[in-house]
């Protein structure tokens, strides 16, 4: 397993990846309409935009396994200033036959070590309110509770929860990759 930035070329891939734990992780907590609309062509549109902007306002990683990505990670400065945390992990996503092995806690760590050499020093993170694996792990990671807030996505209202990190450098070290993971950064 390595992590790795992305590139352009990784649209795709991250895009089957993102649908993928859509599919994986929302079946039974989000209506299966609004799961099916998230599509691979969207979404590879989405992230080629995101990977290809000059200057870059994400930084984006993958998990590669056997040349494969297995999951991702996009972060950068705060979307919302009511939680007070410079820096946001935007998305974290990784598929279930990879989760449970440390990888996500690289990918986290890829994530805050990039935001602390921008000269950020917190981060936040969401997490959809039923969603109790994403909660946990983020949990786990010392996260802290710190806001809460509810959007419409066609018929349904996404309730999510977000988690914070006062200090960087405690999530660098809390998420500190695990024996075996080349960390590739």
């Amino acid at each position: 397993m390595r992590i790795r930035y992305a590139g352009a070329a990784d649209s795709r891939t991250i895009a089957e990846v993102h649908v993928a734990c859509w599919r994986e992780t929302y079946a039974g907590l989000l209506p299966e309409a609004l799961i099916e609309r998230h599509r691979v062509d969207d979404r590879t549109i989405q992230w080629r935009r995101t990977l290809e902007r000059v200057p870059r306002l994400s930084d984006v990683f993958v998990a590669a396994h056997d040349d494969a990505v297995v999951g991702f990670v996009a972060s950068g400065a705060s979307r919302n200033a009511a939680l007070a945390r410079d820096g946001e992990i935007y998305a974290l996503y990784l598929l279930r036959a990879h989760q449970r092995r440390g990888i996500g806690r690289a990918l986290c760590r890829a994530a805050a070590s990039r935001l602390s050499e921008r000269g950020l020093r917190s981060v936040a993170a969401w997490a959809l309110s039923t969603n109790e694996p994403a909660r946990r792990f983020y949990e786990a990671l010392g996260g802290v509770r710190i806001g809460e807030r509810a959007d419409g996505e066609g018929d349904a209202t996404l309730v999510e929860v977000a988690y914070g990190w006062d200090d960087l450098d405690k999530l660098i070290k809390i998420s500190t990759v695990m024996p075996g993971l080349d960390p590739g950064i």
